[in-house]
C-alpha cells in the first residue's frame, strides 16, 4: 500500500520530520545542514513579482525593489530562508520593505495579488499550468535565486517508488510566464 501525505510546512520542520523518520521525503527551498539527511537539488529558478493585468508596474518588465516602494506587497515571511533572501534583496538596494502581507505559502500570496491586495514577491513554481490567468508576473531584480530540494533520511534507503518520484520531479517544466 503507498500513502501520500502533502503537507505545507516550514522548512525546519520538515527538515525535522524527515530526520525523525516521521517523512519519508520533504521539499524545501533552503539547505538541509543536518548530518542525518541527504539532499538533492531538483532545479534552478528565481522570485519573480505578480500584480493585477493593468497594473502601472506592468509595463517595466523587470521590477526591482524601489518600483515597489509605496505599493501593498505581499510575500513569503521574513523568518523563513526564502523572506530572508528578499529581504536581504530589498536591503542590498537600499529600501524598506514596508506595507507587507506575510504570508506561508507563494500560493496564498497570488490568491490575494488576484483579489487586489497588492502586489506579489513569490516563487515561480505556483505559476505552474497557469492557475492564476488574471495576473502578469515580471522578472525580480536583484536576482533572488530558489533551490528547492528533496530531502530524505540518510540511514533509510529509497525505496523504487520514492526513487521515481524524485526523478519525476526533476524533469517537471515549469512555465516561467515573463
Amino acid at each position: 500500500m503507498v500513502r501520500v501525505l502533502i503537507k505545507i510546512l516550514p522548512t525546519q520542520e520538515v527538515i525535522n520530520r524527515v530526520a525523525n523518520n516521521q517523512l519519508d521525503l520533504g521539499i524545501v527551498y533552503a539547505p538541509a545542514d543536518d548530518p542525518a539527511l541527504l539532499s538533492e537539488e531538483l532545479y534552478a529558478a528565481e522570485i519573480m513579482c505578480a500584480f493585477p493585468a493593468g497594473h502601472p508596474l506592468e509595463s517595466k518588465g523587470t521590477i526591482f525593489p524601489e518600483d515597489l516602494v509605496g505599493h501593498d506587497l505581499i510575500s513569503i515571511s521574513r523568518n523563513s530562508p526564502f523572506g530572508m533572501a528578499i529581504e536581504k534583496a530589498f536591503e542590498e538596494r537600499g529600501v524598506a520593505r514596508e506595507n507587507v502581507i506575510e504570508v506561508s505559502h507563494s500560493f496564498v500570496a497570488l490568491s490575494l495579488v488576484e483579489n487586489g491586495a497588492g502586489i506579489g514577491v513569490v516563487d515561480p513554481f505556483v505559476t505552474m499550468r497557469r492557475l492564476f490567468p488574471n495576473l502578469v508576473f515580471c522578472a525580480f531584480r536583484p536576482r533572488v535565486a530558489i533551490n528547492p530540494r528533496v530531502v530524505y533520511a540518510r540511514r533509510k534507503p529509497l525505496s523504487r517508488l520514492q526513487t521515481s518520484f524524485i526523478e519525476h520531479l526533476k524533469l517537471v517544466e515549469f512555465d516561467v510566464p515573463y
